[in-house]
């Protein structure tokens, strides 16, 4: 049969066919690349850098942007195409914060120092990687933002292969992959252009507020004095929630059609996201919060389910009555009420490992903090020469079966809420207290501790 394709694909086709000839190549260069830039940068602004990326152009893409740039009508030879693509590969430079994007640069100007007979810079220890410095950076993108973007050459024996050299910040990269998708990769006719611009804008600028958030905060963390840690560490919680809050809540309207406010859950989300990483100094704070970026920028391009029940991999296996009583509670709860169920989706969807892992982690969280006062070895002691030490352990388990079977009875998520487990740890202080410094009190604990537990119980219902 005689082929009716279009001249422009048959030369489409050459194109791709001289691409997937060259893979081994194309790669070796990306791999040479990332290391070349590896070893260059990170003895300086190690710190600054999270990671270095490469990619070789994949087909699709190579097929339409030889269609939108036209390339079959400015080249002849299908090869001339690859020998004139400046982003055959791509190079990403991924750094923290918007500011460091210029410190990144400098530094690789101070590290490309000899200039060729073609104008392109290169370095000494390898100059077989070229770059076009010359050009006013960053450069202004037809969006009007900023962006730096370097063209580059790298010599593989006798192919040269063009390269494109990005440095962005997280919050440029997060910025970045939107827009891609939305806007550059979206052939769908888009109505009202004006408003979305106005809207995509309105993004980028919240977008760079939140980076000079996190440039702030991390530069008083970084350097601040310990005398404004706690108030750090409450600042931090709450951009925690913020930002799991905004992500969620897109989410949730894609998924369902509206919302309901679940701010609380996600303060509460924070704080367990805060304790999980033993967060204690400066330090720690930046790097739990940049780990949690990263994991969101991945959520970010999910499809996320609010209708969908939740499924728990493996067993369960309580190593207390408290986990026991709880947990299997919480278990039949998880996709019988919405705002249970919501929680532990946010829950397990930040978190690494299987959802019945994370559910563990969190019992044992729970447990830590409503309870925390019972674990104190100062107080066990004291407990120890009040009642001896086998009365010590069932006052111990007793107390924790309480506490478990209340919160299991109530079933409100409302038990997990900052304030309520503050107050919850106030009643045991006070309780505990009472034995421990009324001989009454111990006499009647071990005469009658039925009535003890009792009074324990009202108290801890009375806080909802």
């Amino acid at each position: 049969m005689k082929n009716t394709q279009l001249p422009i694909f048959d030369y489409i086709d050459e194109v791709i066919a001289i691409r997937e000839a060259k893979e081994p190549i194309y790669r070796r260069a990306a791999q040479d690349l990332a290391d070349f830039f590896r070893s260059s940068l990170f003895t300086k602004v190690q710190d600054e850098i999270l990671e270095i990326r490469t990619r070789v152009k994949a087909l699709d893409s190579l097929r339409e942007k030889i269609i939108r740039k036209k390339f079959y009508k400015q080249f002849n030879r299908p090869e001339d195409v690859l020998l004139n693509l400046s982003d055959l590969i791509g190079v990403r430079i991924q750094c923290r914060f918007k500011i460091e994007e210029e410190e990144i640069f400098s530094f690789l100007k101070e590290v490309m120092t000899e200039v060729g007979s073609d104008g392109l810079y290169y370095s000494r220890t390898n100059p077989a990687v070229r770059l076009e410095l010359a050009q006013d950076q960053p450069q202004v993108q037809t969006n009007g933002f900023t962006i730096y973007r370097i063209d580059g050459f790298y010599a593989v024996g006798e192919e040269v292969v063009r390269f494109e050299l990005q440095i962005k910040s997280m919050v440029s990269d997060f910025w970045g992959d939107i827009e891609h998708k939305l806007i550059y990769k979206n052939n769908n006719y888009l109505m009202m252009d004006q408003f979305l611009k106005e809207l995509m804008s309105s993004v980028y600028e919240s977008l760079s507020v939140t980076d000079r958030q996190l440039y702030l905060i991390n530069d008083r963390l970084g350097g601040g004095s310990n005398a404004y840690v706690g108030a750090e560490r409450e600042s931090m919680k709450a951009l925690i929630a913020k930002t799991l809050n905004d992500l969620f809540v897109e989410k949730m309207d894609t998924s369902m059609g509206f919302t309901v406010d679940f701010k609380e859950t996600c303060e509460i989300i924070s704080i367990y996201y805060m304790v999980c990483r033993n967060v204690e100094n400066q330090e720690d704070f930046s790097k739990a919060f940049l780990e949690l970026f990263q994991r969101l920028k991945t959520i970010q391009k999910q499809d996320i389910s609010f209708r969908e029940p939740i499924s728990m991999e493996g067993e369960f296996r309580p190593w207390n009555r408290f986990s026991k009583i709880l947990g299997e509670r919480l278990l039949a709860l998880i996709n019988q009420d919405f705002e249970w169920n919501l929680f532990f989706r946010i829950l397990f969807l930040i978190e690494p490992g299987n959802n019945m892992e994370d559910f563990c982690v969190f019992l044992h969280v729970m447990q830590d903090q409503t309870l925390s006062l019972l674990m104190e070895s100062e107080l066990n002691d004291r407990l120890v020469d009040r009642l001896g030490a086998s009365a010590a352990q069932r006052f111990h388990q007793e107390v924790e079966e309480i506490c478990a079977y209340v919160l299991t009875d109530l079933e409100d998520i409302r038990i997990i809420y900052t304030r309520n487990v503050n107050q919850v740890r106030d009643v045991f202080l006070q309780f505990v207290s009472e034995i421990l410094d009324n001989p009454d009190s111990v006499e009647e604990w071990k005469g009658d501790k039925e009535s003890v537990l009792e009074r324990l119980e009202q108290a801890i219902r009375g806080i909802f």
